[in-house]
C-alpha cells in the first residue's frame, strides 16, 4: 500500500483517490511511510496535509517511526490544533517576558487554571465549564491581538516577525504557544478536519482559511476515515453559514435610517464639519449622497416578492442549516427585478433567455 500511495502522490494529478482497506491493515503505518518518502522528494513549497476527525488519531507516532529521529520529525512535521487546545495545554508552563504579562495574559492564565482544575476534578456544573471555555476563547483572542500589534509595531515584514519569534529570546515563547506561526516552514502538516475548516491565525500576518490559501495549491491532502469526515465538514459549513447570516438590504435600511445629522451630538457634527472643510474626497455629505442614490434607485424601502409561478413548488427544501432552498423551473437562468407600482413592491423574476429579453423594461426594471 505504501508504494501505491507514493505512486499516487508522484503523479501530481488533481482528483480524489479512494483507498478502502479493512481496519488493522496497517493503513496508518503505510501512509506515514509514504508521506515521509514523498516529503523527502519535495523540492518546492508543496505541502502534505493529513486530516482526520479526531486529534488523537493523527499519525504522530507512525511518522516519528518513519523518520527514525525526533529531530528530523520536529523539523519536517507540524501538528496544528485549535488555539483553545494550545492555550489550555501550554500557557501555564511557558516562560513569558515580564513586559508581555499584561492584564489579558494574567486573566487568561487564571481562567485556564480554573478550567483545567474543573475538568480534572470532573465538575458536574457543565455551564460553569462552558463559561470558562468561552472566557478562554475570548481571552486568547485578546492575547493574540496584543501579540500581533506588538510585532507589527516592532518589525516591518512578515519575515522579520517570524525570525524574531524563532531566534529572539523575548519572542520565542510565541512560537511555543502558537506553532501555527511556522505553518509555511513544514512539509507535513497534521490537523483535524475541524481545524482545516477554520481560519489559521499565524500572528505574523493576516489569518487565512486553508480552503482559500496558497498553502493547499498542489498540496497532497490525505483524509483518514473519509466517510466520518463528511459529518464534521457538514457541521462546520452549517456553523459558518449560521454565523455569517445577514440580510444586507435590511442592514442598509437600518444604517440609512440613522444617517440623520440632526440626531447627532454636537461633537459629532463638529467633527463632520471639520472633515467637510478638509478637502477630503470622502465626507459625510458624499456618503449620504451615495446612500440616497442607492435608496432611490433600488427602492430599498419596499418589500420583495419572487413570482411564485416561476418556482417548482415540488422541490422546496429545508436544509440542515435552517434555510429554505428553492428550485426554479427548468431553463430559468436569467434574473431581473421590477418595480410593481400597483402593489408597491419589488417583483423578482427568474426567466428563460427568450422570456427575459421579451419582458425586459429598462424604465421599470431595477436589476436585469
Amino acid at each position: 500500500m505504501k508504494d501505491y500511495l507514493l505512486d499516487v502522490m508522484q503523479q501530481h494529478e488533481h482528483g480524489l483517490y479512494m483507498c478502502e482497506l479493512p481496519t488493522g491493515n496497517g493503513k496508518t503505518y503505510d501512509s506515514a511511510r509514504a508521506m515521509k518518502e514523498y516529503a523527502d522528494l519535495i523540492g518546492d513549497d508543496t505541502k502534505i496535509i493529513y486530516l482526520t476527525t479526531l486529534n488523537k488519531n493523527l499519525p504522530e507516532d507512525a511518522l516519528r517511526a518513519a523518520y527514525g529521529s525526533e529531530e528530523l520529525y520536529k523539523r519536517n512535521v507540524l501538528r496544528l490544533r485549535s488555539n483553545f487546545d494550545e492555550v489550555v495545554e501550554k500557557i501555564l508552563g511557558i516562560e513569558v517576558p515580564e513586559e508581555m504579562k499584561t492584564d489579558a495574559y494574567l486573566k487568561l492564565c487564571k481562567d485556564v487554571s480554573l478550567y483545567r482544575n474543573a475538568v480534572e476534578k470532573r465538575y458536574a456544573d457543565k455551564e460553569y465549564i462552558k463559561e470558562l471555555a468561552d472566557r478562554i476563547t475570548e481571552g486568547g483572542r485578546q492575547l493574540r491581538y496584543e501579540i500581533t500589534k506588538r510585532l507589527k509595531n516592532r518589525f516591518q515584514t512578515k519575515t522579520q516577525r517570524k525570525n524574531a519569534i524563532r531566534t529572539d529570546a523575548k519572542y520565542k515563547w510565541i512560537g511555543k504557544l502558537y506553532p501555527a506561526v511556522f505553518t509555511d516552514d513544514y512539509k507535513i502538516i497534521l490537523m483535524s478536519v475541524s481545524k482545516f475548516m477554520k481560519r489559521n491565525s499565524i500572528l505574523i500576518d493576516s489569518s487565512y482559511e486553508f480552503l482559500n490559501s496558497d498553502l493547499i495549491e498542489n498540496a497532497v491532502i490525505v483524509i483518514d476515515e473519509f466517510d466520518a469526515t463528511k459529518d464534521t465538514i457538514q457541521s462546520e459549513l452549517i456553523d459558518k453559514s449560521l454565523a455569517m447570516q445577514e440580510d444586507y438590504i435590511q442592514l442598509f435600511r437600518q444604517i440609512y435610517r440613522t444617517l440623520n445629522p440632526n440626531d447627532f451630538s454636537s461633537s459629532m457634527r463638529q467633527a463632520m464639519d471639520e472633515v467637510e472643510k478638509s478637502g477630503n474626497r470622502n465626507t459625510f455629505t458624499t456618503l449620504m449622497d451615495e446612500a440616497r442614490k442607492i435608496a432611490e434607485n433600488y427602492h430599498v424601502r419596499l418589500s420583495i416578492k419572487t413570482k411564485e409561478d416561476l418556482v417548482d413548488q415540488r422541490q422546496i427544501f429545508l436544509f440542515n442549516d435552517g434555510s429554505f432552498h428553492t428550485v426554479l423551473k427548468e431553463g430559468a437562468q436569467y434574473i431581473r427585478s421590477s418595480l410593481n407600482k400597483e402593489d408597491n413592491r419589488i417583483d423578482v423574476f427568474f426567466e428563460g433567455k427568450d422570456d427575459f429579453f421579451k419582458n425586459r423594461n429598462k424604465e421599470k426594471d431595477i436589476v436585469g
